[in-house]
């Protein structure tokens, strides 16, 4: 899609009135952005930021899982994760712990919070935080 529309681009540079140049910039822009915004399943990370305070436990837990699966480039995740593993809801929490697991050293704001998930009243919390530790200690340390 983006060599086609730098395909019209070229093609349109050498109009007379530059109307088609200026269209074809203007959709380029709508198409990819300013500055892209990472995503998931074609919602933007601002999305999942705002969806894991949402009321309804789905939301957040599917936040979560997209924060994850996004991974470090989105700013403002870790924070977010970090104040999911207060949640209420036990699939949240469980989420939010694999999904730090998958930022690696970028999580390690993370870890005096993950430590206090090895009390979690869930086991699957607890393994979860087990591992999400091991994993940011494996990747931060030396290779």
């Amino acid at each position: 899609m983006k060599a086609k529309v730098f395909l019209l681009l070229r093609r349109t540079s050498n109009c007379r009135h530059g109307f088609l140049g200026l269209a074809a910039v203007g959709l380029s822009l709508l198409l990819f952005g300013c500055s892209p915004e990472p995503r998931y399943k074609t919602l933007p990370a601002s999305h999942w930021l705002k969806q894991i305070r949402d009321r309804d436990a789905a939301n957040r837990y599917h936040a979560a899982h997209a924060l994850g699966e996004m991974g470090p480039p989105v700013e403002g995740a870790v924070p977010a994760l970090i104040g999911a593993l207060d949640d209420p809801h036990t699939t949240v929490r469980w989420e939010a712990v694999k999904a730090l697991a998958k930022f690696g050293p970028a999580a390690n704001h993370a870890v005096p919070k993950l430590r206090q998930c090895l009390r979690d009243p869930e086991p699957s919390v607890k393994i979860a935080a087990q591992i999400a530790l091991m994993e940011i200690a494996n990747e931060a340390g030396p290779k």
